[in-house]
């Protein structure tokens, strides 16, 4: 009987190779499920064949994780980095033609607002007035919180808000291959640019994208931070990520995230990391509702959350969320799991659920679906992760997904 077992557990195992192309249509799902909303809104009448296309396009990608690292490494010296850096140019020479179009269209009470409060928040902080005054074009209050105020003054003040996405997005593929053999930055690139779903967003100038691509940034350098015991560096990036934390409410959960997977393998900087991260998080936010309390909207997100998901699916979400980020921190202490990977399995949960329910609240049509954008910030994470599914390492003679 136990050798009966053990033939069965043989047979029905799954090998390296199926394991990984398993993990790359799933996250690839991830990737470009949310540009469903674009096909049916963009291109009525031609979304089989959009579809079709990237269909076809990732079935080629798909076949990549198949082939021997000798081919891949062949492949790869094709594309590089001059196309990496021609298509991120001809990225932003599209963004800066079709994005004042689109910022146009708010004339007519058509264009999409979320570009409104990071540039009317970065104009009145200038001038000494609290941000969360002024409404959108649309009437709507402002959720994006003082951490990505501030990291985008610079991109408003000199009048490029639009490039603001295109920085960060080359700044995330820069740090990207830093985190190991598996980080190819160009492919990075590659699927970034590849998704319509990032485009759209981009073209409207969404602050999400860089809340996205921060995470790509932080999860690839602090696990080098940890290793080398490097203070300075990581209090740096605690101040970082307390930025990214505060760009909107539900967001704060970064801070004692992070933390809680640089705990794991080096206590003192775990606790370093949620002190200053803790501090950039909420005390510009605090000084701000102190300020003004009643004028203080990044709260009615909370309100929002709920009207969307019930109480007991908010439980259900947090709960997954805990259980995940306990497994992954685990994980990434005995050098089984990414930081990468752990956070983005630790965000999943909730991100996905309220996409989710938006989307059942607009009765499954996907060309009102505005509950995708909630994936945004886990959309770069997600190609970091793929491409680590495609590149793999040798390392005693044993094939392993290359770790952060």
């Amino acid at each position: 009987m136990t050798m009966e077992f053990r033939n069965s557990a043989i047979k029905f195992s799954m090998s390296p190779e199926k394991s990984r192309s398993l993990a790359f249509i799933l996250l690839i799902a991830f990737i470009y499920i949310p540009g469903i909303r674009d096909f049916v809104k963009y291109t009525p009448g031609h979304s089989l064949i959009v579809g079709s296309i990237l269909l076809f396009i990732n079935v080629i990608l798909l076949s990549y994780t198949l082939l021997s690292k000798k081919i891949k490494i062949k492949i790869d010296r094709l594309f590089n980095f001059k196309i990496a850096f021609i298509l991120i140019l001809i990225f932003s020479v599209i963004i800066l033609i079709l994005y004042p179009i689109a910022d146009g269209l708010k004339t007519q009470m058509r264009g999409s607002d979320e570009d409104d409060c990071v540039i009317m928040g970065v104009l009145s902080l200038s001038r000494g007035v609290n941000p969360y005054i002024e409404r959108t074009y649309a009437g709507n209050p402002c959720s994006t919180g003082p951490g990505l105020l501030i990291l985008y003054m610079p991109f408003v003040l000199a009048r490029i808000y639009e490039l603001g996405s295109v920085a960060f997005l080359i700044t995330a593929a820069y740090c990207f291959k830093f985190s190991g053999p598996s980080g190819n930055s160009r492919i990075f690139v590659l699927l970034m640019l590849a998704g319509i779903f990032f485009w759209d967003l981009a073209v409207v100038g969404s602050d999400l994208i860089v809340v996205g691509c921060g995470l790509v940034i932080s999860c690839s350098l602090i696990p080098r931070y940890i290793e080398s015991k490097n203070t300075k560096a990581l209090l740096f990036m605690a101040c970082f990520v307390g930025l990214l934390a505060s760009s909107r409410v539900n967001m704060l959960v970064f801070s004692p995230l992070y933390s809680m997977f640089i705990f794991m393998r080096w206590k003192r900087g775990g606790i370093l990391f949620l002190f200053v991260s803790a501090v950039v998080a909420l005390v510009p936010g605090a000084i701000i509702y102190f300020w003004s309390p009643e004028q203080f909207t990044p709260f009615h997100l909370i309100g929002k959350a709920g009207v969307l998901l019930p109480r007991s699916a908010t439980l259900a979400a947090a709960g997954l969320s805990v259980a995940a980020a306990l497994a992954s921190a685990y994980g990434f202490r005995i050098g089984r799991s990414s930081m990468l990977s752990g956070i983005y399995f630790s965000l999943l949960p909730q991100f996905c659920a309220l996409a989710l329910a938006q989307l059942l609240r607009a009765s499954w049509d996907f060309g009102l679906w505005e509950g995708a954008n909630y994936l945004m910030p886990l959309i770069p994470v997600a190609c970091a992760l793929a491409v680590q599914v495609l590149f793999y390492c040798h390392d005693s003679d044993k094939e392993k997904l290359v770790l952060s």
